[in-house]
């Protein structure tokens, strides 16, 4: 499900446009932001914000024990409310 957000051509190609220094999390940021765009326009702003919240677990710093669990349960939100506007 969170593939079809992926698709469409807009993801960039690996490696592409990869900076060294403070910008090099850029194009994954743009990634990000662009599939929360995506999230609030086609599913819900509160799958978008699961998302989001997920990201921001991942590359948090120092890792929380939690936050593999803690980054699942937010995806199957997200998988879940992509699937109920499938249906």
């Amino acid at each position: 499900m969170i593939a079809l957000l992926l698709s469409a051509g807009t993801a960039p190609a690996v490696g592409a446009g990869m900076v060294q220094g403070d910008d090099a999390m850029r194009p994954a940021l743009t990634r990000q932001a662009d599939i929360y765009r995506r999230l609030t326009r086609l599913v819900s702003a509160g799958a978008a914000e699961f998302g989001r919240e997920a990201c921001d677990q991942m590359t948090e710093m120092p890792v929380r024990p939690t936050t593999g669990h803690m980054v699942g349960h937010a995806l199957r939100e997200v998988d879940s409310a992509i699937r109920a506007v499938l249906e």
